[in-house]
């Protein structure tokens, strides 16, 4: 344990210095079940932004939507496990929140990022890319900000490792 003299109250913390490390959890458990309790009970809509991005995952800068007449697209995509989707580009703005599992991008350069269950992240424009899944599958929702008559990818043909 952690002498008295060593602890310092922390302004606004709500604890003092005679609090052990157990406690503090303890506490802040308790206030996260009181705020998550609150919330159920809120008749109140609850907004949660997943994300708000002008980069892809991999710092792609996005330029532009493609020309034409609008169309978004949602896709709920099933990748199941120790698959992979091929090499592709895309040309349209793109989003995508993994419901559930894991799912791995690479891209040409090699550069990968795992997402897990609850993550959202931008997909790159004109980067070719492609995903894949370990031991467990994942549930994944894209949507593309395109227009009309403008495929959601583009296979490179690049044959997978």
């Amino acid at each position: 344990m952690i002498p008295e003299t060593e602890l310092d109250e922390l302004a606004g913390q709500g604890h003092g210095a005679t609090e052990t490390a157990p406690q503090l959890l303890a506490d802040k458990v308790r206030q996260f079940v009181d705020r998550t309790r609150k919330a159920k009970r809120s008749t109140e809509p609850i907004t949660d932004i997943k994300l708000q991005a002008d980069k892809s995952w991999n710092g792609t800068e996005y330029r532009s939507y493609p020309p034409g007449p609008v169309e978004l697209t949602v896709v709920r995509y099933s990748i199941p496990p120790h698959s992979s989707l091929p090499w592709h580009t895309h040309i349209a703005p793109n989003t995508a929140f993994v419901m559930s599992g894991s799912l791995t991008l690479l891209n040409i350069d090699g550069v990968t990022h795992t997402f897990h269950a609850g993550d959202a992240f931008a997909e790159s424009v004109g980067d070719e890319h492609r995903g894949y899944t370990e031991d467990e599958g994942a549930e994944v929702v894209c949507t593309y900000a395109g227009a009309a008559d403008v495929p959601l990818s583009i296979p490179t043909g690049r044959a997978l490792d």
